[in-house]
């Protein structure tokens, strides 16, 4: 949420769910009002254990989801991100000792179960990093392509324009679906043998011919048109072969890499499964990737 998205002149507002949980919303900085801040806690406490606390979590966590969905707001709950800070317990003893706290704790988005006694102080770090180049290098680079150097195709354009965009993207698993897409926008799958397009014909028939609905048999024929050409999975790999020869990704060749990077965008949108750490340790490679594959179809 950005600064001001939710208006109350208050640091803190306590209210009980439906199914009873005693819950807290704060403002995410101290002495500063929820209306002045873009950053904030709902806290509840009593817990008997930290399984029942998370459980508490957990279920706050969904309805926060829902609420985004509900009012078109975008929320980071710290979904499937790295916690970019740790202090040790040395150094958490020396930030205590200076600001006069029993004990702290690092302050990242998402769920956080801690004990209520002693009350915990929470410290986080804000900082930002540029990679900057130079003006020149910019005016040099336009200087030697413009006019002189075109993308092949409308779809290399467009895979071009999501590549440039992905950047902006912070959260990994968003950022690699967008690098995937800018990919699949580059995707022409060839047609399958004559063999193969003669069995779906033959399928196709046997559809028209059963005792199913009609709306039934027009998506089985929907579907089955589709396979009239390759898959995903065979164009993604031919089109890496083809553009990168002998390239290293990840230490694999193009087309193993493509395999990898596609099970994983499979994993993630048909299965909901989410390995943070290996999309974070991978999104380098990825983006290396995508952007040798757009550039393969750039030509002078």
């Amino acid at each position: 949420m950005g600064a001001g998205t939710l208006v109350s002149p208050h640091q803190s507002i306590q209210f009980i769910s439906s199914i009873g949980l005693e819950l807290k919303l704060g403002s995410g900085t101290k002495n500063v009002p929820i209306t002045e801040n873009d950053r904030y806690s709902i806290s509840g406490h009593g817990f008997e254990t930290s399984d029942v606390a998370l459980q508490a979590a957990e279920a706050v966590r969904h309805s926060l989801l829902l609420y985004s969905a509900r009012t078109r707001c975008g929320l980071d709950l710290g979904q499937n991100s790295l916690r970019g800070l740790h202090i040790s317990e040395y150094g958490k003893s020396l930030i205590a000792k200076e600001l006069g706290a029993q004990t702290i704790l690092e302050d990242h988005l998402g769920i956080t179960v801690y004990l209520q006694k002693p009350q915990p102080t929470f410290i986080r770090m804000s900082m930002t990093g540029i990679a900057s180049r130079t003006a020149d290098a910019l005016i040099a680079d336009v200087a030697s392509t413009a006019g002189a150097m075109r993308f092949a195709t409308l779809k290399a354009e467009t895979a071009a324009a999501i590549y440039a965009l992905s950047h902006f993207v912070l959260i990994a698993p968003a950022r690699f679906l967008l690098l995937f897409i800018a990919l699949e926008a580059l995707f022409d799958p060839e047609a399958r043998s004559a063999q193969v397009c003669k069995h779906i014909d033959r399928l196709m028939k046997l559809t028209c011919e059963a005792e199913l609905s009609p709306e039934e048999k027009d998506s089985i024929r929907s579907n089955l048109s589709f396979l009239r050409k390759e898959s995903i999975a065979t164009t993604g790999r031919k089109l890496a072969a083809t553009a990168l020869g002998s390239q290293k990704y990840d230490d694999k060749s193009p087309d193993e890499f493509f395999v990898k990077i596609y099970k994983i965008r499979n994993d993630l949108v048909h299965r909901g499964l989410i390995d943070s750490k290996a999309l974070h340790a991978l999104i380098g490679e990825v983006d290396r990737f995508v952007a040798d594959i757009v550039l393969s179809r750039c030509s002078g």
